[in-house]
């Protein structure tokens, strides 16, 4: 239960994040206007995000309920961290270099490490 608790939290951070960024690539934000704040507070896509992020935020107090900090916030924020990079390169065509390659399997070391 406790796998799949940790899951929904970080399927649903991760799309959070994606939506937002979605969100935020439709917007002009180089400079706070009354245009730019209403363009934000009226982005279908920000509250999405929003909402995601509130749902994840549920999943992961449940999660803290039955598991230990030490292992659930490590394994929960590498996760995440891993997916939105590769996530970013093979959706978003964002670039991989030799140090973020470096950094997912040390990422995933770290994983296993903390999971023994």
């Amino acid at each position: 239960m406790i796998y799949i608790l940790l899951f929904l939290t970080i399927v649903s951070n991760v799309t959070a994040q994606l939506i937002l960024k979605k969100g935020v690539s439709s917007i002009s934000l180089n400079e706070i206007s009354i245009k730019s704040i209403t363009d934000v507070i009226l982005s279908p896509y920000i509250w999405s995000g929003l909402f995601l992020y509130g749902l994840s935020f549920v999943f992961y107090i449940v999660v803290l309920s039955k598991s230990d900090l030490s292992k659930a916030a490590p394994i929960t924020q590498s996760l995440t961290i891993l997916l939105i990079v590769l996530i970013s390169v093979f959706v978003l065509n964002e670039p991989l270099g030799i140090a973020k390659a470096v950094g997912i399997v040390l990422v995933l070391l770290g994983v296993y490490l903390i999971m023994l």
